[in-house]
């Protein structure tokens, strides 16, 4: 069992809110059904139980609480897991493409691309699919190209709007900007290649 982002984002909110949050308050915080609230908390609980911590409860008036012991455990837990053990979601694994294939240093073919977001070859030729009409709103275009691989063509002002806008998606905590810092930014040695 594994965590996606969204159910990874509710747990981070019951250690942070530290008493019962009503199923509202998470409907509303990340725009999802009741329905989907629900069954975020059983996947939650099921990975919490396969780490023996303690579940979520859920007490009907109230909402639901995790416990002061099981909130210290979870952030060490998430810690000491392996990335393999976290499941991208589709919006994602379109933006980690996007961020790959923006500041990539060397050459990226699709095999390449299937071992960064850990999915199978043809789910990953759809969210390149999907990442090209996304690509289209920023003035961008995804080719393929032999030598060089996928690349992603536009202006410079383009991509820096679009690799903001991805990783919000991936850190939507604010620390892409941290992270933006990191990236190198080659985009006036060769344009083709280089974000």
């Amino acid at each position: 069992m594994s965590l996606d982002q969204r159910s990874t984002a509710i747990l981070s909110y019951l250690i942070k809110a530290g008493t019962y949050v009503k199923a509202e308050e998470l409907v509303e915080k990340f725009n999802i059904s009741r329905r989907t609230v629900y069954y975020d908390i059983r996947k939650i609980n099921d990975w919490l139980k396969e780490n023996d911590i303690y579940p979520i409860q859920n007490v009907r008036s109230a909402g639901f609480l995790l416990e002061k012991r099981a909130a210290r455990e979870v952030p060490n837990k998430l810690e000491t897991l392996s990335t393999w053990h976290y499941d991208y979601s589709v919006k994602e694994r379109k933006a980690w493409l996007a961020i790959y294939l923006m500041a990539r240093d060397r050459p990226l073919y699709l095999e390449h691309l299937t071992e960064k977001i850990r999915v199978s070859r043809n789910t990953t030729l759809e969210d390149l699919k999907g990442l090209k009409a996304e690509l289209e709103r920023f003035h961008l275009k995804l080719a393929f190209e032999r030598k060089s691989g996928y690349v992603i063509l536009g202006d410079e002002e383009d991509k820096r709007k679009a690799i903001v806008h991805f990783l919000q998606h991936v850190l939507p905590n604010g620390d892409w900007q941290a992270f933006l810092s990191k990236i190198p930014m080659r985009l006036n040695t060769d344009r083709r290649i280089y974000f």
